[in-house]
């Protein structure tokens, strides 16, 4: 009870010395510019206090922001591992991983038309997914529904993928299947590449070869029409113009002859023939 007792008569005995100063010790200026200063530091903590309640909320919303990019993350590796099986195209055997290649490039390719070009394109990209897996393979030219034995009358290409040592099994790239030799042993006769270089060179030879086919098509077509107006002349002086012209073709188309002779040997020189 004594210790309340000081303690308020202290307080009681300061207070009036404090009032006493704010009247008498202190100028008045001076104690504006110091209620002044208070203010002000009053107003910098509101402010600041605003400030923190600005970044507390903003600190929120991160937080929900990043726990739905978590759960966008965890649903996408819960995708991607179930899409794993679906995509991964290695099988337990060669045939099963040659089959599965075949399949899926079918699934995520488009085929629009039978053309020797496209069906070889394809053809060299299922080759590079083939060896990227370790799996040899051959991009062969040929004709699927007669027996030919000419390349350069090749109208289609495929695959021949070696599922064991020296044991080949045929891939419809276009098709999305395997063929088996006893289904159509045409898939297995033909004439094959060893790698897409050599099949894009025998893309762009064919090419040049079928422009200079109708070229001298279109040569010979002229010169019979020469040699009929030839054959019903009376007149010497243009029968004589017409024997001039129709040698000159004649030369033309000789000269295109032998240039054709010469790219299909190219053609020739680029594949090695497989099956009988």
């Amino acid at each position: 009870m004594r210790k309340v007792l000081i303690s308020l008569i202290a307080v009681l005995f300061v207070a009036p010395v404090l009032l006493a100063g704010c009247q008498s010790g202190i100028a008045r200026d001076t104690y504006d510019n110091v209620v002044s200063q208070l203010n002000n530091a009053q107003n910098t903590i509101t402010q600041l206090q605003e400030q923190i309640d600005d970044l507390e909320e903003t600190k929120e919303a991160a937080e929900q922001d990043l726990e739905v990019a978590w759960a966008t993350v965890d649903d996408l590796q819960v995708q991607i591992s179930g899409m794993t099986g679906q995509y991964d195209l290695t099988g337990d055997t060669v045939l099963e991983t040659v089959t599965n290649i075949i399949e899926f490039y079918h699934d995520t390719h488009a085929y629009s038309k039978p053309d020797l070009f496209v069906c070889s394109d394809m053809a060299s990209e299922v080759w590079s997914m083939l060896k990227a897996r370790g799996i040899d393979a051959r991009i062969v030219v040929g004709n699927i529904d007669v027996a030919i034995d000419d390349i350069i009358l090749s109208d289609h290409a495929w695959l021949l993928a070696e599922i064991d040592e020296g044991q080949y099994l045929a891939l419809e790239t276009t098709g999305g299947y395997v063929v088996y030799e006893d289904e159509n042993p045409l898939y297995y006769r033909g004439w094959y590449f060893d790698s897409p270089a050599d099949m894009k060179s025998y893309n762009e030879l064919i090419k040049e070869y079928n422009v200079r086919v109708e070229i001298a098509n279109d040569l010979i077509a002229r010169d019979n029409q020469v040699v009929d107006q030839y054959n019903q002349s009376t007149n010497s002086s243009e029968r004589a113009k017409l024997e001039a012209v129709h040698e000159m073709l004649e030369e033309i188309i000789l000269a295109h002859e032998a240039e054709l002779y010469t790219i299909g040997d190219i053609i020739s020189g680029l594949a090695s023939r497989c099956g009988t």
